[in-house]
């Protein structure tokens, strides 16, 4: 049990969050402080990671320590302004979320609801607050807005504590987060009330440009990150050294870079001769400034540069544009996710975040360079990337008279980007499958009536080619099932049926387990009402 003692009526201390350290570690954004207490002469520095406005959360070398703010004076830079903050709708966690994303969300929200907007920045520079006010800013005050941007990980830390209605993450909750928060009473934290897949990003490397060269192997890739390749004529282009510009070693956008080409962050070690800059924006316009470098920033932080084209290990090309991005089928993206706890949200935060979840935030998702979740059509006709790519599959032939089959079916449908995806171990849709279902029925509310949805399964590699194939048509009937569960009478109009082509058609790479579980997906096929006619 957690055993609170008192200091002077200043310091709250539980044995149990010094065991709480070693799920929410220590990182390189938080702030060094010092409180004192001139009452009673204490005397407490350590890294600042939460402030309600009367509890202080003090990081130190004996663990988490809870100060009260009442009679404590706070010295240092990372010192919150003197305003309390309990009356404040508060988003706390990874700073991509909230320095370049959620203020232009909750201005979005204020338009919608026709209020007026006033930010104010806080003196430590990583808090704004954001005031709405109705009547375009001369009504009454309808909600006021804190956004702390730290990382990930504190976005947790606030909501075991509860000093945040919601907090914004970059990466999923990982299980050990979740068992915390559940023993500290928020609930099940991936729950659909609790957890919520809201957009993308995605990380695009990218050159100059001027310079020639449009696609890269991720061993290329690799090559250049780690010195051995070192002239641009090595992988294709001209005779020139090669500029590499990367992040500081705390850099998350760093870390999911070197997840994602390493499969593991600690093979990226730091080149002597690279440009090591602190931000996207330093990195984007180092780039811009270089015909000769190389560099990897956020979609949104582009800045005029090129993004590459990437071949996977296993002869994949994956571009970094909307519906690669949408399908998760680019290898260097993550989802982003807000959370809340099972209880407590009040009128403002709810009212806020269900218009983050819907549609009317996409076009401002979209404006920040984020990828929103909105449905996407492609087509699959012949000359089609994917057209080619199936056409020039090598197999035997057994498999080639399904491959042939498939082709033949693609030609008459195009693909939604809705894809769905599965837990691990489970035959259930994961996190983004509820997302997608919302998505996808207003979307064919705008299909006129009568046209067809195919449910296309696919499987990895793991197994025998019929056992594959005969498993992804089990997923793809229990997906139909659930969508129509789902919608009810909505999809009445629709003619819907399932197929599956097993290891067919894989996205990325089986040799991973990332790359396996991203071909374990159901697609959505479309034949319009128009199409059908044509056949007809």
């Amino acid at each position: 049990m957690s055993v609170l003692k008192s200091v002077s009526g200043n310091l709250l201390y539980s044995t149990a969050l010094v065991a709480v350290t070693t799920l929410f570690s220590t990182h390189a954004l938080a702030d060094t402080v010092q409180l004192t207490a001139d009452d009673s002469g204490m005397d407490l520095s350590g890294e600042l990671i939460d402030f309600t406005g009367d509890i202080y959360v003090l990081r130190t070398n004996i663990g988490d320590l809870r100060i009260r703010a009442e009679g404590v004076q706070c010295e240092g830079e990372g010192c919150p302004s003197a305003q309390a903050t309990t009356d404040l709708v508060s988003l706390r966690g990874a700073s991509d979320i909230g320095l370049e994303l959620m203020p232009l969300l909750i201005e979005g929200y204020a338009n919608m609801e026709d209020a007026g907007v006033d930010f104010v920045d806080r003196p430590s520079g990583r808090e704004v607050v954001a005031s709405l006010a109705a009547q375009g800013g001369f009504g009454d005050e309808l909600g006021r807005y804190l956004i702390h941007s730290s990382a990930t990980i504190d976005a947790f830390t606030a909501l075991r504590y509860e000093t945040a209605q919601i907090g914004m993450a970059s990466r999923r909750i990982t299980p050990p987060e979740a068992r915390s928060l559940r023993d500290a009473g928020a609930g099940l934290m991936v729950a659909p009330s609790q957890e919520h897949v809201f957009a993308l990003e995605s990380l695009v490397v990218v050159v100059h440009p001027d310079n020639p060269v449009h696609t890269l192997t991720m061993d290329q890739v690799k090559g250049i990150f780690t010195g051995r390749y070192q002239n641009w004529q090595q992988v294709g282009g001209p005779d020139a050294p090669i500029t590499v510009i990367d992040r500081e070693g705390w850099s998350a956008k760093r870390a999911s870079f070197a997840e994602a080409i390493f499969g593991d962050p600690t093979e990226m070690k730091g080149l002597r001769n690279a440009l090591v800059v602190k931000t996207e924006i330093e990195a984007g316009d180092g780039v811009a400034g270089d015909v000769s470098a190389i560099g990897y920033v956020s979609h949104a932080n582009k800045r005029g540069n090129r993004a590459l084209e990437l071949i996977s290990d296993c002869g994949l090309t994956m571009s970094p544009d909307g519906f690669a991005a949408r399908t998760e089928e680019y290898a260097l993206l993550q989802r982003l996710y807000l959370y809340n706890r099972e209880k407590g949200l009040d009128q403002p935060s709810q009212a806020f975040l269900d218009y983050v979840l819907s549609g009317d935030a996409d076009p401002i998702i979209r404006k920040a360079g984020f990828f929103d979740l909105s449905v996407e059509v492609s087509s699959q006709d012949k000359g089609t990337e994917r057209h080619r790519r199936l056409s020039d599959t090598k197999v035997g032939l057994y498999e080639r008279a399904f491959v042939d089959d498939m082709l033949d079916t693609m030609e008459q449908y195009d693909r939604l980007s809705t894809t769905f995806r599965f837990q691990t171990g489970s035959a259930q849709v994961d996190e983004r499958g509820r997302v997608d279902m919302e998505r996808l029925l207003p979307f064919l509310e705008t299909v006129p009536a009568g046209a067809e949805l195919l449910f296309v399964g696919f499987t990895d590699d793991v197994g025998t080619f019929d056992a594959n194939r005969s498993l992804s048509l089990e997923r793809a009937n229990a997906v139909l099932d659930e969508v129509r569960a789902f919608a009810g009478n909505a999809l009445d109009g629709f003619d819907m049926q399932a197929t599956g082509f097993g290891e067919i058609a894989p996205a990325q790479c089986n040799s991973s387990a990332h790359g396996r579980s991203v071909n374990r997906r159901v697609e959505v096929w479309l034949k319009s009402a128009d199409e059908l006619a044509r056949a007809n």
